[in-house]
């Protein structure tokens, strides 16, 4: 589509360079062909190198998401497409827009479903309702699903949301940090005890939601208990990863300081963890 080859030529007759950058910004994009589809047009279309969009992806990826082409075959940039989706999801169920909103904080390969309903009480009132009912939990889930902005492997009892996805609607959230901290707060509650080894299963599948909220921990200065990185403490110390232990403790340690302050029985147990 970018023109970089002619129709003819293949794969392997593109210059290295141009290869490299595009095989960057597929892993990017995750193979989303309409994404893919908007990179090549703009290549075509400016004249740009693929080098040169990888860059703007890089640095500017809210505006050349948004950006629409002269002769590209749709008419809605990528942006657009995730945000209209996210729309029509919250008329017709809140609680499902909700829980999108929550997932793109969290990992994007595998969030456990478990965790929102043991985290529950930081919910919002209809995704709160909804967690407490089987049935209803299926419908916000079937809603939610609908647009394919998450999707819900039913085997592992989890779900996963496409990277770009979660990149553009976060970006398009009035207040990201609020989000953000609802999901740390969903993460903290919703962290089964490692304590408890029947919970090991679990806690590995929260692990990776764990990392992911490292970022957005430091990005907005959140305030938030320190529960969540404690309990992946324990649970890393135990599978003998003790330097990966160390770093969760120490956050945990940092933010219990600053939500509950200095002399509060959390700040004395993660003082004793490290």
């Amino acid at each position: 589509r970018s023109g970089v080859i002619a129709k003819e030529q293949t794969v392997e007759d593109a210059p290295k360079e141009a290869l490299t950058a595009a095989q960057k910004i597929n892993e990017m994009f995750g193979g989303l062909a309409v994404a893919l589809e908007q990179a090549g047009a703009y290549v075509e279309e400016t004249g740009a190198s693929f080098s040169n969009y990888l860059k703007l992806l890089e640095t500017d990826s809210k505006k050349i998401l948004s950006l629409k082409g002269e002769t590209q075959t749709y008419t809605k940039a990528v942006a657009d497409m995730f945000q209209l989706s996210l729309e029509k999801v919250d008329e017709k169920n809140s609680a499902a827009a909700e829980l999108i909103r929550l997932c793109c904080f969290l990992d994007s390969d595998s969030i456990p479903d478990f965790i929102f309903r043991k985290g529950s009480e930081n919910l919002e009132d209809e995704l709160a309702k909804a967690v407490e009912d089987d049935i209803e939990w299926n419908e916000v889930v079937r809603e939610a699903t609908r647009f394919s902005l998450i999707e819900r492997n039913t085997d592992k009892e989890s779900f996963r949301i496409h990277r770009l996805a979660q990149q553009v609607i976060r970006d398009n959230l009035e207040k990201p940090e609020k989000w953000a901290r609802k999901a740390a707060e969903v993460l903290s509650n919703g962290f089964p005890d490692p304590n408890e080894f029947e919970n090991w299963s679990l806690c590995e599948k929260v692990l990776p939601n764990v990392h992911s909220m490292l970022n957005w921990i430091d990005k907005f200065d959140l305030e938030v208990p320190g529960r969540a990185f404690a309990c992946a403490g324990f649970f890393q110390y135990d599978h003998g990863v003790y330097v990966e232990a160390e770093i969760f403790f120490k956050k945990a340690l940092d933010l219990n300081r600053s939500f509950f302050g200095e002399e509060h029985l959390d700040v004395a147990s993660s003082l004793d963890n490290l």
